[in-house]
């Protein structure tokens, strides 16, 4: 999966950068979380949940995992 996204990230980056939605599994999400980053990586994301990462000099920084927020407005 990471390889996927960083394709993805630098395919983006090439073509002047942008957003990206991707859309997976909350259990993809995780695994791939956990070997991205040092934060705590729950062990379940709900349903259509949003979690951001940034691609920036051939890095991912994550910013947020599993926000709901905008469920609730």
């Amino acid at each position: 999966m990471q390889k996927a996204l960083r394709n993805i990230a630098k395919d983006t980056e090439k073509k002047g950068g942008g957003n990206v939605l991707v859309v997976s599994h909350g259990m993809a999400i995780i695994t791939m979380l956990s070997d991205m980053t040092e934060q705590k990586v729950p062990g379940h994301l709900e349903n259509s949940s949003v979690t951001k990462i940034i691609y920036k000099d051939g890095r991912f920084n994550v910013q947020s995992i599993g926000d709901t927020t905008y469920l609730e407005q």
